[in-house]
Formats: structure tokens, sequence, C-alpha cells
């Protein structure tokens, strides 16, 4: 089936853009014009697009064309939904700001981010990292009490980028 121009109107001022392996992206209806002429792909969560421009294909993220002016910011989707390109929740941002917005790890263990069980002491760690180094926020006796700690860790260094996993 060829997905360009295709899409569902949702009625309440966003629409969903077929992409491949069954997914969807949602965006703002206002946006459809920019984004009806291509064929859209899911690649990692993302919504992606090649084109051929001078001869050599190019590959376009369906958010960067939604943010025009982000001025070679990376471009931070807020509530972690890499496929919601709805312009409340994409922000322009650093590098360093878009890293502490990251979800929890598929390797953690805990369940939390921020959280691991430390065997030599038999308790659950509390760490952040801020500005490439890793601070210890204490040791507790369970994995949620460790978990608050870091959220307020996380409020306090990361402010709106704040993501508690």
């Amino acid at each position: 089936m060829n997905r360009k121009g295709k899409y569902i109107d949702n009625f309440d001022g966003t629409v969903s853009i077929p992409l491949t392996q069954g997914k969807f992206a949602l965006i703002d209806f206002d946006d459809l014009p920019i984004i009806k002429n291509y064929t859209w792909c899911y690649d990692n969560g993302y919504a992606r697009t090649t084109i051929v421009k001078g001869g050599k294909q190019i590959t376009l993220r369906m958010h960067r064309l939604i943010v025009k002016d982000y001025e070679n910011k990376e471009i931070d989707h807020i509530n972690g939904n890499r496929s919601d390109n709805r312009k409340i929740n994409l922000r322009a941002c650093f590098h360093s700001e878009n890293l502490k917005n990251q979800t929890i790890r598929s390797t953690n263990k805990s369940g939390y981010k921020g959280v691991c069980w430390q065997k030599s002491k038999r308790k659950w760690r509390a760490t952040i990292y801020v500005e490439k180094k890793q601070k210890h926020l204490g040791l507790f006796d369970c994995p949620n009490e460790a978990h608050k700690a870091y959220v307020k860790a996380s409020d306090i260094y990361f402010g709106e980028f704040s993501n508690h996993g």
C-alpha cells in the first residue's frame, strides 16, 4: 500500500500518519501540508523519510520538518514518545539538555531510573549524572526510597528536562 499523502483525522486537531510496521505518528492538523508529500517509515520510534537531493539520499525526520527554527540544536520529545510530533510535545534543546530527559534503560534491573542494587552494602543505591559526573545520592532499604531521592535530585539539577523514568 502506498502511504504517501494518507492520514487519519482524529477530529481533535491532530492527525495520525501511517508509518511502516503498522505504527503511526501523531501531528497537529496544521502541519499536514508539510508532512503529507512524503512516505514515512518507522525507525526506532521516529518517523523518517528519504529524499534524493543533488544525487544523494538524505534522511529527514518528521520532527525536524515540523520544528523549523532549531538552529543546530536537537529536538526533544517532551513526553518521550518519538512518534508524537505535535508541536506541544517538541522543543529545541542542547544535547546536554536532551540527555537529561532520557528514559529508563532497557538493561535496568531495579525498575527505577537512577537506582541499582549495591551488593556489597546490601542496599539500593541512588545516583545521578550531572555534567558527566556521577553523584551518589544515598543507600536505601528499598528501591522506591532510592527512586524518591533520584526524583528530588533530578528536579533540582534538570528542571524542566527532568525525567523520572
